[in-house]
């Protein structure tokens, strides 16, 4: 009897939680040190944001990602070994190549450097037409039909908020 409760009591313990991923380094775009108030964010392949940030001065950033919770239904961030995207000022990054970076639950990166390209389009989420570095009122207000619709995550939403409030610059 003791001993069947001793194997109850195993199996009813919760699993670990998994440890974030801290990422410390520093930003280019275009070969330069990004500015600061660029946004890094980064992506599984299956789109989800797992961890995000801002640039602050000379290109600096400290980003966790953030891992899935096995006791959960939801899906609440990445799994041991996914592949991951990373982006700067909504470019794919250069470097790391896109998903050469795997998620490592519990690793420390440190002196991490992401390099981006800017592809000429608008950089900054909300920032539409004209692309002119700057989210107004009425780009807003398309980006939240958008993110009613489904077309716009609930992340890319609360950035393009971040630039129309002017909490973020525009790169």
């Amino acid at each position: 009897m003791l001993i069947l409760s001793f194997v109850v009591l195993i199996f009813a313990q919760e699993s670990p939680q998994p440890v974030p991923e801290s990422y410390i380094g520093y930003a280019m775009l275009d070969g330069a040190v990004a500015s600061s108030g660029l946004f890094v964010s980064v992506k599984t392949e299956t789109s989800e944001t797992v961890g995000s940030a801002t640039t602050e001065d000379g290109g600096a950033f400290s980003l966790d990602v953030i891992f899935d919770n096995p006791d959960t239904a939801g899906d609440e961030g990445a799994d041991e070994g996914d592949s991951l995207t990373w982006y700067l000022a909504g470019n794919t990054c250069t470097s790391p190549a896109s998903g050469s970076d795997t998620a490592n639950s519990g690793s420390h990166n440190s002196n991490f450097v992401i390099q981006a390209e800017s592809s000429g389009e608008c950089t900054c989420n909300g920032d539409e037409s004209p692309c002119d570095s700057v989210v107004d009122d009425f780009e807003l207000l398309y980006y939240i039909i958008a993110w009613s619709d489904g077309a716009v995550g609930d992340f890319d939403l609360l950035y393009a908020i971040n630039y129309w409030a002017g909490a973020w610059t525009c790169p």
